[in-house]
């Protein structure tokens, strides 16, 4: 998850605790990204009506594509748990205009390898982007925007 700083795994448990919160709020959830290693393809797979996504932080971009088209074609609810990296072309793309919320995590949340814990918290901000199944997009809106470039994170985040 870290890149080539930390090591070659980029796929990382997420925490028991921020799983058993999102079980909580959301209920039961399809995991089409889990680590079942490379024979698996969660891009290809079904998803659930609501789904918990920890991708692989260096290709996030088709997780988000995907929670965007599960959203608009099946009603689908999907959780993405995200590096906060609001400069990037996929956030000003895809998370900016189609997201129905944005949750801010505590820094430092340790994540567990394929192989042992890392004795450092994950160093950056992370997130939690919902595309909200039930609510529909404004397309209408988005496109004005996009012909304006003018993204707002206010705009975004308190819809």
């Amino acid at each position: 998850m870290f890149g080539n700083k930390v090591g070659k795994h980029d796929h990382n448990i997420t925490p028991i605790s921020l799983l058993k919160d999102i079980e909580q709020e959301f209920g039961l959830f399809h995991d089409p990204c889990p680590l079942f290693g490379e024979e698996w393809d969660g891009l290809s797979s079904n998803w659930g009506e609501v789904n918990f996504i920890h991708p692989p932080f260096s290709n996030v971009e088709p997780w988000i594509i995907k929670a965007i088209i599960e959203k608009i074609d099946e009603e689908n609810t999907s959780i993405l748990l995200l590096p906060a990296k609001t400069n990037t072309k996929y956030w000003m793309e895809y998370v900016f205009p189609f997201s129905d919320e944005i949750r801010w995590l505590q820094k430092g949340i340790k994540f567990e390898s394929d192989f042992a814990e890392f004795s450092q918290p994950y160093p950056y901000e992370l997130v939690l982007v919902i595309f909200d199944g039930t609510k529909k997009i404004d397309f209408k809106n988005i496109i004005q925007k996009k012909k304006k470039k003018s993204y707002s994170y206010f705009q975004t985040v308190n819809k």
